[in-house]
């Protein structure tokens, strides 16, 4: 009986999807086992239907863009779930050497070139994944990464939003979520097209970040909030100069947000939180809302945004952390051949020539015998540590207010505490 219904399902993803022969051996089973966990209780019409949902790799060609920096080279790789980048790692000293740039002080060698690494990737999208629901996807997820590398007010970066996919030239705008006696602040980045241009503006959240980048302390604060969802301090404290943009760029022409983790999770709230802005919502790898953020999204009579929730398999934050999802939201499940739990939550599945997305029930999802474990783990766990973190912030703010009161030279703070 079992035997009949994997071949049942192996031959009609054989039949609905073209690509799917030409996946390896290991790749079809991981396919077939999914859907077969799926179909416990479906009839072969349904089966049928739950396979026309799911969305394959189109024809993937990787253009290797340029990345001369060796750390960087390694990184791109592990970026884009490659299965070999352990092989780009550099030598222990090189990456000794790198360290600096992680904990201390940002490398601005390595920050050009990630941008322009990025940007080449964004620009060869559509060679590299020539036609698909997929290509719109990938194309996300990888501006979904662009505030890690720090952009700057008045940045120009170049995306294929225009009509036919042209690309249209945007600029960055920097929204600081959290008020400059925090420390060093969590931004968000608006993103408008050139005027004249007609395509939605953007605005992208950061997920948590290194200790060298700003906003690193506050990001691993707002993480373990036990009183909300991941992010909820920042957005408590930002949400002002959210709604400020999205009013000034978003009334004519809806917005799309997106973000990864910790971003992503901030999207969610936003979305809830001010539907009317938003024309669609893309969250990577994001831990749940609370049921708070849920009712706020159901009350609301405004036009609702589609909302894209991407959970890429293996990853433990997406699966575990938060309470739950809105019951209209899409949320998918991203798989591509096995990788390490950072690398799951990290990686881009949806660069993976091998990967593929299924549409999953959100009753499921949101009754994940994992996620059960949640509020035990902000409870007993993250409170005390949050209550610890807390009380340093106060310190810091204390220190910093006392310093303007005064009007004394600010010396140097350490690095994630600058005013």
């Amino acid at each position: 009986m079992i035997e009949d219904k994997v071949h049942y399902i192996r031959n009609c993803l054989s039949e609905t999807h073209s690509r799917f022969d030409s996946y390896s051996l290991s790749a079809q089973d991981k396919i077939v086992g999914e859907v077969f966990k799926r179909s416990q209780n479906l009839n072969t019409d349904q089966i049928d239907a739950l396979i026309e949902t799911i969305t394959l790799a189109s024809s993937h060609v990787n253009t290797h863009s340029p990345m001369n920096h060796p750390v960087g080279a390694a990184f791109a790789s592990y970026l884009l779930a490659e299965a070999d980048w352990h092989g780009k790692v550099p030598s222990f000293w090189e990456v000794l050497s790198f360290l600096p740039s992680i904990l201390w002080k940002r490398d601005p060698e390595l920050t050009r070139e990630a941008k322009s690494w990025l940007q080449a990737k964004i620009n060869n999208v559509s060679k590299e994944i020539p036609f698909g629901k997929l290509r719109s996807t990938y194309l996300r997820n990888l501006i979904s990464y662009y505030p890690y590398f720090s952009p700057e007010q008045g940045e120009k970066i170049s995306l294929p939003f225009g009509p036919w996919e042209s690309n249209v030239t945007y600029t960055v705008e920097i929204i600081e979520l959290t008020p400059d006696y925090l420390g060093s602040p969590i931004t968000a980045y608006g993103l408008t097209a050139e005027k004249g241009k007609k395509e939605p503006p953007l605005l992208l959240f950061k997920g948590t970040t290194y200790p060298a980048d700003d906003g690193f302390y506050l990001s691993l604060l707002t993480d373990i909030n036990p009183y909300g969802p991941v992010g909820s301090l920042a957005f408590q404290m930002g949400k002002g100069k959210i709604k400020a943009w999205l009013e000034e760029h978003a009334k004519e022409r809806k917005a799309e947000v997106m973000g990864t983790s910790l971003g992503g999770c901030l999207s969610l709230q936003t979305a809830s939180k001010y539907p009317e802005y938003i024309k669609a919502v893309h969250a990577f790898n994001s831990p749940g809302v609370t049921s708070h953020e849920v009712e706020s999204w159901q009350q609301s009579s405004a036009i609702k945004p589609e909302v894209n929730v991407y959970l890429q398999d293996g990853d433990p934050v997406s699966s575990s952390v938060g309470r739950c999802f809105a019951p209209d939201w899409n949320v998918q499940g991203v798989f591509a051949p096995a990788t390490d739990p950072l690398q799951a939550h990290a990686s881009t599945y949806t660069a993976h020539p091998e990967s593929f997305i299924i549409p999953e029930k959100v009753e499921d999802v949101n009754h994940d015998m994992r996620r059960r474990f949640w509020p035990a783990i902000q409870n007993f766990f993250l409170l005390p540590a949050f209550i610890i973190g807390a009380l340093f912030l106060v310190a810091i703010a204390i220190y910093v207010l006392a310093l303007k009161a005064f009007k004394r030279e600010d010396p140097l703070p350490p690095r994630g505490y600058e005013v």
